[in-house]
């Protein structure tokens, strides 16, 4: 659904809630009580009057839930878009949406429950590994790399991070594959962009703090 041929308004603006939705959705807690959720209607198409967001309200009791029909993610850079979605996150669900800046990136940590384990995926991978999204530099023990940028994620192995306990995490994992070799770093905007784009390898993982 494009958001350009939409309008919007706050629920005093709009008609209530669709005739097959109910105005009040009986759900239950993780306790098995009752917690009922009122249904209003906070966004509807201008051409067609149908309701496109909702939100649910528990009231007193506490929680809320937004349902939509808007595909925000696939409406780009569009600024009215991201108008409302900033509305929806901080009147609805009371999250700061103010513009901040990017934080500063950390270097990562390539971690394995076994140096051997570590050893074939670098012999097996180039020292630069080029994602859509930033390039990963993989750096050999003992040498200070480069410093990481939004473009480029130097990430050191054979090294130990101060934040982050590789004993415990390998001791409580449960696993044949999955996680038993993996990069982690304190900050970075979302692993996603280290895992995405070329394949690493089988089980392989990302962590930030």
């Amino acid at each position: 659904m494009s958001l350009r041929n939409c309008g919007w308004g706050t629920v005093k603006d709009l008609n209530s809630v669709p005739p097959n939705f109910p105005k009040v959705l009986e759900t239950n807690n993780s306790e098995g009580i009752p917690r009922p959720l009122t249904a209003t209607v906070f966004g509807k198409t201008a051409e067609m009057s149908e309701s496109v967001i909702l939100i649910l309200d528990g009231g007193a009791l506490g929680g809320k839930a937004v349902l939509s029909q808007v595909h925000f993610e696939d409406s780009g850079k569009d600024e009215s878009t991201a108008t409302l979605l900033t509305t929806i996150l901080n009147q609805n669900l009371g999250l700061n949406c103010l513009n901040i800046k990017a934080p500063e990136y950390e270097i990562g940590f390539l971690l394995g429950d076994d140096d051997k384990r570590i050893e074939k995926f670098l012999s097996s991978n180039p020292p630069r590994l080029e994602q859509p999204k930033l390039v990963v530099e993989f750096v050999p023990r003992g040498e200070q790399g480069p410093k990481p940028t939004h473009d480029l994620f130097p990430v050191h192995c054979f090294e130990e991070p101060k934040n982050f306990s590789t004993a415990n995490y390998f001791r409580d994992l449960h696993t044949r594959d999955l996680g038993r070799l993996l990069i982690y770093t304190d900050v970075i905007s979302t692993v996603m962009d280290v895992l995405k784009g070329n394949t690493l390898t089988h089980g392989f993982t990302g962590i930030a703090r």
